[in-house]
């Protein structure tokens, strides 16, 4: 006798990057097993080849009314697309995606069965370009929000002891990233090995002002910021190449064609980039923050640092110093943080 698939939604606001790689994975590991539907926001940074990303069978609906920052009218305008979409596809599961889908998707009210989940994908109240005060009104939130029938998967331990400050409904599942199609990737040969390279928006998240203060510091180094945004004028040191953005399969391209990754993010939820370049034999030096010291352990894995007295001494030495580091930092994703376990770690959660 045929089953129908049980069905599933995903909601994300932040549609590109890492959400969207993520997703991407996600989805295209699970879609054989379940029926898929993704409601998304547009961001500057979402591909228009969005379709691309994703099977044939996998549903995608835009909601016209996300905004990455906080309008009253908007955010209401998008509850309301996000419960017709819902009720139309009536899912079994409900899978809400960073702090604005989660904050949205939460408020609805759901049948008795359906199960609801949320991963933070990076904390709100850890944002540290904000006042103390704004933090603690989102710590305050977040509280509330975990009071109501949504359990919490973060993508890292780091991101589950935080959550725990929220809810005593969470656990953890590591992102983990497609190490076969890594494989398959040609390293990008027109790119200079000797790049420094990171990846991601240029927003005060990814701190391109320490990017810029290190290139500043070291002129003989040339340094490559793959991706664009709002503070891309922040970076006026003459040996900083901007890229712009990229499809996934040439980021990882150039990942395959240099031997420095860096990621200075003042906070993180658990980089797909850092994952990235680490598989792809990238020493990987970030900063001390929760999510890059989830996945690197410093001195084994990678480098961490706090100032850029460390930064610019890693940086100096030999390449051929760390080859230790490189080693078993791709053996770390190859047996911690690969997309086969994370994907029947999902399905476990959404089955029991």
């Amino acid at each position: 006798m045929y089953m129908a698939k049980q069905k599933i939604v995903y909601i994300a606001e932040a549609f590109g990057g890492g959400v969207l790689t993520y997703l991407s994975e996600l989805a295209s590991g699970l879609v054989s097993n379940y029926d898929i539907s993704i409601l998304y926001g547009r961001r500057a940074q979402t591909p228009n080849n969005l379709s691309d990303y994703f099977p044939s069978q996998v549903h995608l609906y835009e909601i016209k009314n996300f905004t990455r920052e906080l309008n009253p009218y908007k955010d209401f305008c998008a509850y309301l697309e996000l419960k017709s979409h819902l009720k139309k596809i009536n899912p079994d599961i409900v899978h809400l995606n960073s702090s604005k889908a989660g904050a949205l998707g939460r408020l609805i009210k759901y049948q008795k069965n359906q199960k609801i989940f949320y991963t933070p994908h990076g904390y709100s109240f850890l944002m540290d370009n904000q006042s103390t005060v704004k933090s603690r009104l989102y710590l305050g939130i977040e509280k509330i929000l975990g009071q109501l029938p949504a359990y919490t998967i973060a993508v890292g331990k780091e991101e589950y002891k935080q959550s725990l400050r929220v809810t005593r409904k969470s656990t953890y599942i590591n992102n983990g990233v497609d190490t076969h199609l890594i494989d398959g990737i040609t390293p990008n040969d027109s790119i200079d090995s000797d790049y420094i390279v990171t990846v991601g928006r240029i927003d005060t998240q990814k701190n391109p002002k320490f990017f810029n203060q290190l290139a500043l510091s070291c002129p003989q180094r040339k340094f490559l910021w793959i991706g664009d945004g709002p503070l891309k004028s922040e970076l006026v040191a003459p040996n900083i190449k901007i890229s712009g953005w990229m499809s996934h399969n040439q980021v990882l391209a150039i990942l395959k064609q240099t031997q420095i990754f860096l990621l200075l993010s003042r906070w993180e939820g658990l980089p797909i980039s850092l994952l990235e370049a680490m598989y792809c034999r990238n020493l990987c030096i970030v900063s001390n923050v929760v999510g890059n010291r989830d996945v690197i352990k410093n001195g084994e894995t990678g480098i961490i640092v706090d100032d850029l007295e460390n930064l610019l001494r890693a940086i100096n030495k030999g390449i051929i110093e760390f080859k230790n580091i490189i080693d078993k930092a791709e053996n770390e994703i190859l047996y911690e943080y690969n997309l086969k376990q994370m994907i029947i770690k999902y399905q476990h959660e959404y089955e029991n």
